[in-house]
């Protein structure tokens, strides 16, 4: 609101010209909202024409897409999203997903993403408004990811022999003797990586402990098996994966004990018995 004086004594000009002027403010307010309301039911009934300014911009048809989203296995990806450009829907307890309201004519790319999967795409062209499309996905699982952890080596116990875990806490209530890292192992509570195989560790006598990555369901004569140790890379592997290093595995008779070791060399009275895997350092 303008107030304009006229005059030294000019009160009476001064109070008409500021209420002249605050009913011309009253008048721009009501036109500027009269436009502002126009211009917000136009950018609702035809996005079109505005390219997103008030929105998306995406116009709505009467064509659909929908389809379902499965695993490589089958199985329903359930809380999975399938997405056009500037729309989406969740997958249902059925692993289907329905795109509805679109707009005829046109090419969509169909994005499904699920957690845990690779996401994928495909391109759809709706030739003619109302029309309907079946676009189905199988997603594939994302690749394992070795997560390292340190692999814990303890010695003692009634048999005096080597233990190994990547669990610190397990040494600890058994109350062995802390002696460092014996290198990195992928988390076994994880997916195993490709290329890589789960050390299982065997319990037998006098509580010696035998890692090995044969088959948990075949333990050798006299152990059984305990748990999964973590996983590496099999002794066998060719060519060896870059920055990964052997672990040396001995053996002492008596009293019974398995030893392994990163350090390669002669352990009287331990027999060296070969790699039993890869590790990182």
């Amino acid at each position: 609101m303008v107030k304009i004086v006229v005059g030294e004594t000019g009160v009476g000009d001064s109070q008409t010209v500021e209420r002249e002027s605050h009913v011309g403010s009253v008048i721009a307010v009501i036109v500027i909202g009269a436009i502002a309301v126009g211009g917000i039911w136009a950018a609702q009934a035809h996005p079109e024409w505005f390219g997103g300014l008030f929105g998306t911009g995406v116009a709505t048809g009467n064509s659909t897409i929908s389809g379902s989203v499965r695993s490589k296995g089958g199985t329903a990806l359930v809380g999975a999203v399938v997405a056009i450009k500037g729309k989406s829907a969740a997958v249902d307890t059925t692993g289907r997903y329905t795109l509805d309201k679109i707009l005829g004519g046109e090419t969509y790319t169909v994005t499904a993403v699920a957690a845990g999967y690779v996401t994928s795409s495909q391109d759809v062209s709706l030739i003619y408004d109302g029309e309907t499309k079946t676009v189905d996905f199988e997603l594939e699982r994302e690749p394992a990811v070795a997560t390292w952890v340190d692999l814990h080596r303890f010695y003692g116990g009634g048999g005096n022999t080597h233990f190994y875990t990547t669990d610190k806490t397990e040494g600890d209530i058994l109350e062995l003797t802390y002696e460092g890292t014996e290198g990195k192992v992928s988390d076994p509570a994880k997916p195993v990586p490709a290329g890589m195989v789960v050390l299982n560790r065997f319990c037998g006598f006098l509580g010696d402990r035998f890692y090995s990555v044969q088959a948990s369901s075949s333990p050798p004569a006299g152990y059984f098996f305990e748990k999964f140790a973590g996983v590496v890379f099999p002794p066998n592997i060719s060519p060896v994966p870059s920055g990964a290093v052997p672990l040396y595995k001995y053996y002492r008779n008596i009293p019974p004990d398995h030893f392994y070791t990163l350090v390669g060399k002669s352990y009287p009275p331990y027999a060296y018995e070969g790699i039993a895997c890869y590790v990182m350092p």
